[in-house]
């Protein structure tokens, strides 16, 4: 595990705390969340203490909170598994307003945790309108594979679509290298940067028995958190399916609010993502069902026994990992609060994604993986009607090229297709 790879969030941790004392990092468990603060307090500001407050001494070092605070006053305080010591939300509230209302500097706190949900709600109910919040995510496109120049085949949004500069062969072979591999592994940064498939698989196992298993730190407001297993087998087989709630409850033997319950908390332990139907009508969107992904696409592949890049390729899922892995790369490279629907419509027209950058702005992208380059009517028909300001497909070939609807659809490969957005 040679390879080193920048966080894009370093930037936006620099800028949080030139507005903010505070500053929430969450993501799941090793995402990278404490190496990430480490390497930022240390180049950041020279003095920094760190204490893991799963660890009873460092808890109990956070027991004299005055004396703690003033002996490492204007330093980086990084608190991880903050939601382990709950008590401290109180005293670091009353710190933030007497540092405010003095106008004073005083320390900076850096709060990492990984439950999710747990953490969010102490610092909303303690810390309102005094700290920024950030998310940490595996390992995407973007981040492994940084663009050296304008790899683009037409336009950023809102410039003109007349400039096309493609990068030679030896970066187009290397781009595609880069994303097969994190499509296989996954983007946590354990399973990414092991050069041994194996033993890449082996820590995603592990990773999955620890984060499902009776012993998740995290599971405690969880109705039958026994089912959270075959739950998750399930959403692995049917990887950007539905899940019937009317059929499903009986088959995993639970009733619909506990699995609404197991949905929830993997979706809060950023797990699983939901994507729900376009729709003009928000009440008409609500009523049908979202569609559920596997956020890591190496997670999917450790539950599924793809071993390799081959056993992938030969895989019957490849298609829905495909589609599942575009997603997140999509919104991990989109600019912020943007989402994502899919649309489906009575007459049997479809898109994969409709992509919403603003209340007026969506982008329309079909997603392929076999050699086929054409798309369906039913698409054109939907485009049609939903009127998108772009629309586009991606494959999962090197090249980014142009094909149908009069030569002017544009076919991307995934490096180009997450460059649009820079």
């Amino acid at each position: 595990m040679n390879q080193l790879v920048s966080r894009r969030l370093r930037g936006s941790l620099e800028l949080a705390f030139d507005k903010y004392s505070c500053v929430l990092l969450l993501g799941p468990r090793q995402v990278g969340k404490t190496t990430l603060a480490r390497e930022f307090a240390e180049a950041y500001q020279s003095g920094w203490t760190y204490k893991d407050l799963e660890q009873e001494n460092d808890r109990r070092a956070m027991e004299h909170f005055d004396g703690f605070v003033a002996e490492h006053d204007r330093k980086i305080i990084v608190l991880d598994e903050a939601q382990c010591m709950s008590e401290v939300f109180p005293k670091l509230r009353s710190t933030l307003d007497m540092q405010q209302v003095s106008g004073e500097d005083g320390p900076c706190w850096l709060i990492l945790g990984s439950a999710t949900q747990d953490l969010e709600g102490l610092a909303n109910r303690n810390l309102a309108g005094r700290f920024r919040r950030l998310d940490l995510t595996p390992f995407d496109i973007s981040e492994i594979n940084p663009p050296q120049s304008m790899v683009t085949s037409s336009a950023k949004i809102g410039m003109s679509r007349d400039v096309e500069v493609i990068p030679d062969a030896g970066e187009r072979v290397e781009s595609h290298d880069l994303a097969q591999r994190l499509w296989l592994k996954g983007g946590f940064p354990r399973s990414y940067l092991e050069n041994d498939d194996v033993a890449s698989l082996d820590w995603r196992c592990g990773y999955l028995e620890s984060v499902l298993g009776p012993e998740t730190p995290a599971r405690k407001e969880v109705v039958k958190v026994e089912l959270l297993g075959l739950l998750w087998q399930h959403l692995a087989i049917k990887q950007g399916g539905t899940c019937d709630v009317h059929k499903l409850p009986g088959k995993l033997g639970c009733k619909r609010n506990e699995l609404e319950s197991l949905l929830h908390f993997l979706e809060h332990q950023n797990l699983i993502r939901a994507v729900r139907p376009w729709s003009q009508k928000s009440g008409k969107r609500l009523e049908r069902q979202p569609l559920w992904f596997i956020r890591d696409s190496g997670l999917l592949h450790s539950q599924l026994g793809v071993k390799s890049i081959r056993d992938l390729q030969n895989s019957e899922f490849k298609g829905k990992s495909w589609e599942g892995f575009v997603l997140e790369s999509l919104l991990m490279s989109a600019p912020p609060n943007s989402e994502i629907f899919y649309y489906r419509n009575k007459e049997h027209q479809e898109v994969d994604f409709v992509l919403k950058l603003s209340a007026d702005l969506h982008w329309v992208i079909e997603v392929k993986y076999g050699t086929n380059h054409n798309v369906s009517p039913g698409f054109y028909y939907a485009c049609d009607k939903l009127r998108p300001e772009r629309k586009f497909v991606i494959h999962a070939g090197k090249e980014s090229f142009k094909r149908g609807d009069a030569g002017r659809l544009d076919w991307f490969c995934l490096s180009d297709a997450v460059h649009q957005f820079t």
